[in-house]
């Protein structure tokens, strides 16, 4: 099993629609790839963790990259991994909002993942909250 973590900035002049869309075109597409993950957005950055085998965990990033609806894509991890974190979750999905941070949302879900990834991702988040 192989897993690669990120966050990338979204554009700002997309809205819901297009959060819709994307949430759409990632659950067919996991599914057809068997990749399985999650996906955080608070209008401002996404956080993605994909799972699957390396093949279809890298093509799916490709794709990922050449997607207008967001840019400055930063790799918190990639590699081998003991098992999968979302079985049977071809995307899950949260959207911060209603007053809880990005930062808050994403520690409450990868409170139970115990790997480098989730450590990565939360050194990031603090220097990211400590920069705004």
């Amino acid at each position: 099993m192989y897993r690669l973590t990120y966050v990338s900035t979204v554009r700002p002049d997309i809205g819901q629609a297009d959060f819709d869309d994307i949430l759409i075109e990632a659950r067919a597409s996991n599914f057809a790839n068997r990749v399985t993950g999650l996906l955080i957005c608070d209008g401002r950055f996404f956080f993605q963790y994909l799972e699957g085998t390396e093949a279809a965990v890298e093509a799916t990033f490709d794709r990922i990259g050449r997607d207008a609806r967001h840019f400055a894509l930063a790799v918190l991890a990639r590699g081998p991994t003991g098992g999968r974190r979302f079985p049977g979750w071809d995307m899950a999905f949260e959207n911060v909002e209603g007053g809880v941070s990005f930062s808050e949302a994403v520690f409450e879900s990868i409170a139970n993942f115990g790997s480098d990834a989730a450590a990565a991702l939360i050194d990031y988040i603090r220097a990211a909250d400590r920069a705004a």
